[in-house]
């Protein structure tokens, strides 16, 4: 009785799921158009019989307006993306006979904001131009090392470089406010400092092999330090320390990103106030609070206020 039982279910579930409508694709095809070579619409039948030269022009669901070009039946020449319910090119791939050569990206004003030159399997160049059409900057790669680049602000001025796969490259974004530097060896990111908008650091992160490893420092707006982290394989670890106005005020342990054993708060940077239990991310467990000669407990679990007795339920489950 339990093996129909069970069988019929599964009929029903999969009874259900066949019933169900497929979940809507964002750049998914509604229409497709095919044109020979000499612009002459054809149906797909005899687009493919003829050889499949010319071009295919898709509009999809989110609005954007995609035309490939084709050589018997490759990728040949230009491919364009339109800006979603606009005519203007967003996107643009030169190909040749199959292989990516050139990618242009364009601003919605039609400008171009990025291009990318394939020269081999191993070698590439890229620049980047600001909003106002003036260079933001051009950089040079092999086997994915960045051998060199100049970086410049709105001005056209020559902010910092890279050579022989050393030196400093500067991030703006498209209207000229400092994003960050990086700190290049060998070709590789070795640290990255960000910037709050009056110019202060922000944070300062290292790494290695592209991935966030070692102390990792935060400031605030004004220049004071925030928290002192520690990260390993791009997740934070161990202790945390946190400060106000130049004081640390907290302890705050981590394993694998998320928050996990005893958090520490102080006052004045060594009196200790309070001490959260946290597993996991959440708080669970006692956490004491000393006000002078007086140590009160709260309880927590799932990151919620309990008493004690439902603390102790909650646990032994």
């Amino acid at each position: 009785m339990k093996i129909i039982q069970t069988s019929s279910l599964l009929m029903l579930l999969l009874t259900f799921n066949a019933c169900q409508p497929p979940r809507p694709c964002e750049d998914a095809v509604v229409c497709e158009t095919y044109l020979h070579r000499y612009g002459v619409p054809l149906d797909p039948e005899d687009w493919s019989n003829r050889g499949r030269d010319g071009q295919v022009i898709e509009t999809r669901k989110n609005g954007v307006v995609v035309t490939k070009s084709y050589e018997s039946g490759i990728l040949h020449g230009e491919c364009t993306y339109t800006f979603p319910h606009r005519d203007v090119i967003e996107k643009r791939e030169i190909y040749e006979q199959g292989s990516l050569c050139q990618e242009y990206d364009c601003y919605i004003n039609g400008s171009p904001k990025r291009q990318l030159n394939h020269h081999s399997e191993s070698s590439y160049t890229v620049n980047e131009w600001y909003e106002s059409g003036a260079p933001k900057f051009n950089e040079s790669y092999e086997n994915q090392l960045l051998i060199s680049g100049e970086y410049y602000n709105t001005a056209n001025h020559v902010e910092s470089t890279v050579e022989n796969q050393n030196g400093t490259r500067t991030f703006y974004n498209d209207y000229g406010v400092l994003i960050s530097k990086d700190s290049i060896e060998n070709g590789v990111l070795v640290s990255r400092t960000y910037f709050h908008p009056n110019g202060t650091p922000s944070v300062v992160e290292p790494y290695v092999n592209g991935i966030i490893e070692g102390e990792r420092r935060t400031y605030l707006y004004g220049g004071e330090p925030s928290t002192i982290e520690t990260w390993t394989n791009n997740q934070q670890q161990g202790v945390t320390y946190q400060y106000e106005h130049g004081e640390k005020v907290a302890e705050m342990p981590y394993v694998n990103g998320c928050k996990h054993g005893v958090e520490r708060r102080y006052r004045d940077g060594s009196i200790l106030v309070q001490e959260f239990t946290w597993v996991k991310g959440q708080r669970q467990g006692p956490c004491y609070s000393y006000i002078g000669d007086v140590q009160t407990t709260d309880w927590y679990f799932g990151d919620r206020i309990v008493n004690k007795a439902t603390y102790d339920v909650l646990r032994s489950q």
